[in-house]
């Protein structure tokens, strides 16, 4: 039931209140952590320091992140962190069930470390809604060379392209709809390495399994997949091309699935469609995912079409479900500096005692989620679930530096069904995010 006027006045400016207190001691945090790369990278006072305070300072030091370097150079260690701040204002007549205006959207802790040049680890944990910590990442990477890896562990899955960038640098607050239908990470082994001049990319291996948009750490499996991803860079060495900043390839997977099935979420994060109570996951599974992206100076685009089929049953009935979802994005850096499928790295930080105010980016998606029709009314609650989302979201964003970013989104969604009345109320919300990392 939504909160009564009265009570979101007095409920939600606490909680604003509360977060953005934390926010404010996270950049004293991180002004200490400047200072500290400030103070080590600056020259000795002394003309005469001593070869053992040289040592040290080349063993210690501040990399976007706390960095550790053994004498010998074989081994380091780097502690890592990010954080982000989540505003939504739901605009219509009646807000989402199940959502909250202000919340901390993700804190994580990363602890990454090489070893003799061959070996690699990768820890992260991240805080959940309910304040306990789970552990997101946890790998080895053994390098025999770069066309030859091998990866063991939980990481993300190699299928799709927005799922597999790193959420500091999307686009926008949250991934598209065609991501619903992704994996997210998962338990397993895989093959994977660069090639011709890194103009070809490829991950393959086998894995536990998870629902779409899911992750091992929350269910089991009694089956296995079969996941793979390639990815091609034709022109990645002709700098001067305006093709150089072209890529295309295709992801998928193939396995069994037992158990638990996916539920799908808009940009508000308001859940839109859901199986029935008893309905389990049993039987095949397949993915396949197209995905292009491109690059160019200023300019940053990404497409991708996702299907994923599965094998549901209820009771005694089983049907095979396929979902298709596709997004398109587009995005364009007003300052000047170069868009990427990393972040946005702003040439001058905010300083308005020299004129420079970070880097401005401006972003704009359409996507859409359609749901098989064979859900319906056996599997899925018409009345409850929609059959179709289809929507867009604009943003602003902005890089005061490079371990800020503050994102500004408008978000669209229209709905076929999932409402006793007919279509669920369509979703119109605006969402803000402060991002700080050292990542």
């Amino acid at each position: 039931k939504p909160l009564a006027p009265q009570e979101r006045d007095v409920r939600i400016p606490h909680a604003r209140v509360r977060s953005l207190l934390l926010f404010g001691l996270l950049i004293f945090v991180a002004g200490i952590g400047n200072g500290f790369a400030q103070s080590t990278d600056s020259p000795s006072l002394s003309e005469n320091s001593s070869a053992t305070a040289q040592a040290s300072a080349s063993a210690i030091n501040w990399n976007n992140g706390l960095h550790i370097r053994s004498r010998d150079g074989k081994a380091e260690l780097e502690l890592r962190g990010m954080v982000q701040f989540d505003d939504r204002i739901f605009v219509g007549p009646y807000p989402p069930r199940k959502t909250a205006d202000f919340i901390l959207r993700r804190g994580r802790v990363l602890l990454l470390g090489k070893g003799f040049n061959r070996l690699s680890f990768r820890i992260m944990a991240e805080s959940q809604k309910n304040g306990s910590m789970v552990v997101r990442d946890a790998y080895v990477d053994f390098r025999i060379k770069d066309e030859l890896q091998i990866e063991v562990g939980k990481f993300k899955s190699p299928i799709g392209l927005e799922r597999l960038q790193a959420v500091r640098n999307l686009m926008f607050s949250e991934r598209a709809l065609a991501t619903d239908l992704i994996p997210d990470r998962d338990i397993g082994i895989q093959l994977h390495g660069d090639l011709l001049g890194k103009r070809l990319t490829y991950m393959g291996g086998i894995f536990r399994g998870v629902p779409d948009g899911g992750s091992s750490e929350n269910r089991t499996n009694h089956g296995a997949d079969a996941e793979f991803r390639i990815f091609a860079y034709p022109l990645r060495d002709n700098t001067t091309s305006p093709l150089a900043g072209l890529g295309f390839g295709i992801g998928g997977s193939a396995g069994s699935e037992k158990g638990t099935l996916p539920s799908f979420s808009t940009a508000g994060l308001a859940q839109f469609f859901s199986y029935r109570g008893g309905a389990v996951a049993d039987g095949e599974r397949t993915r396949i995912t197209p995905q292009a992206s491109y690059y160019w100076r200023r300019m940053g685009m990404m497409a991708e079409y996702a299907m994923s089929a599965q094998d549901v049953r209820l009771g005694t009935v089983t049907h095979r479900v396929a979902n298709t979802a596709w997004q398109a994005s587009a995005s364009y850096v007003l300052t000047g500096e170069n868009a990427s499928y990393a972040d946005v790295k702003p040439a001058h930080a905010f300083d308005p005692a020299n004129h420079h105010w970070g880097a401005f980016e401006v972003a704009g998606r359409i996507n859409s989620l359609h749901v098989d029709p064979s859900a319906f009314p056996l599997l899925a609650d018409p009345g409850a679930s929609a059959h179709n989302a289809d929507g867009f979201l604009v943003g602003f964003n902005w890089y005061p530096h490079e371990y800020f970013k503050v994102v500004f989104n408008y978000g669209h969604t229209e709905f076929t069904g999932g409402s006793a009345a007919g279509n669920r109320p369509t979703e119109n919300v605006f969402i803000s995010r402060f991002q700080f990392s050292f990542y």
